[in-house]
């Protein structure tokens, strides 16, 4: 692939996400850090990111780069959600709520 290729980010969130999936949290992590660090930073990266940081404990990391990745995607209804259940995992449910409610319409059908 040629330096400079967009698809390289797009890939290795795909990648991440599929390992995400998958359980293995650290190994996504140690892909999406490095995608999290580019001037400018990959939304979804770091929004994975943060979800991994969750799920690894280390939760106030985690609402750091949930909430990085709302502000570098706003209307992004993933980032809500994700924020929201960064949020919820700390007991912030009022703030919790008030994403889930405003990513609902765009993402109706997710489980989540």
């Amino acid at each position: 692939m040629p330096q400079g290729s967009q698809s390289a980010p797009v890939e290795s969130c795909d990648l991440a996400a599929a390992q995400y999936r998958s359980g293995r949290y650290a190994e996504t992590a140690a892909i999406l850090a490095p995608l999290a660090a580019t001037v400018p930073p990959n939304p979804t990266a770091v929004r994975l990111l943060g979800l991994c940081r969750l799920r690894l404990g280390a939760p106030r990391e985690a609402l750091i780069l949930l909430q990085r990745a709302l502000n570098l995607a706003p209307h992004d209804p993933w980032a809500q959600m994700h924020l929201g259940l960064g949020l919820a995992a700390v007991g912030r449910h009022t703030d919790a709520i008030r994403l889930f409610r405003a990513c609902l319409p765009r993402i109706p059908g997710d489980p989540a």
